[in-house]
């Protein structure tokens, strides 16, 4: 489920206690930047730190960037909760949102949410998305959520959150909504 074209008016700066990158939280981001093209292409993963269980309907992630070609299309190319592997890919959804208070190198951002048929992301587990956003020239270096290093291999990638190799794939430049509360990152 994408999208496809959609624009979605700003709801406003991501709200409430400030939010923490830390082992306290209980969700971490992890972040992967799949091969350079004209498109922004990220992968993520959302682990509950937590000891209990939350519904996905309830996570909202946002990935903040700067809009240069005024693009509305972005999709999900995966959608996967671990372990066992469950495919969710009809179950993600993304949405291109102009942000009413641009910020340096933010003025839209990519929210992925889940549908209520999703499921649940259980104590321990992860959710694995893949996003693909706009058609050509694109230039995700000036983005804010982009992090240049976090080229994992495969198998690196596989391993994560449970693996001490990734923790250099915590982004605390994407953020996290739970029930509408600011829980991980820090946005622009």
């Amino acid at each position: 489920m994408d999208t496809g074209g959609s624009a979605v008016t700003d709801a406003g700066q991501d709200v409430g206690p400030s939010a923490s990158c830390d082992d306290t939280a209980p969700v971490a981001v992890y972040y992967r930047r799949l091969n350079l093209t004209s498109q922004v292409r990220f992968a993520f993963k959302v682990a509950n730190l937590s000891n209990r269980s939350i519904p996905l309907r309830d996570i909202k992630t946002r990935y903040f960037l700067t809009n240069e070609r005024s693009e509305r299309n972005a999709s999900i190319q995966y959608g996967d909760i671990c372990c066992p592997d469950n495919n969710i890919l009809n179950r993600v959804s993304v949405a291109v949102v102009s942000m009413a208070s641009p910020a340096a190198k933010a003025d839209t951002y990519l929210e992925v949410s889940f549908d209520a048929l999703a499921g649940n992301l259980d104590a321990n587990h992860s959710v694995e998305v893949e996003v693909t956003f706009g058609t050509s020239g694109a230039d995700q270096s000036d983005d804010y959520s982009y992090i240049a290093s976090a080229t994992a291999a495969q198998t690196q990638w596989d391993t994560c959150p449970y693996s001490t190799s990734c923790r250099s794939l915590r982004s605390c430049a994407m953020t996290v909504l739970v029930g509408g509360a600011l829980v991980w990152g820090d946005p622009p």
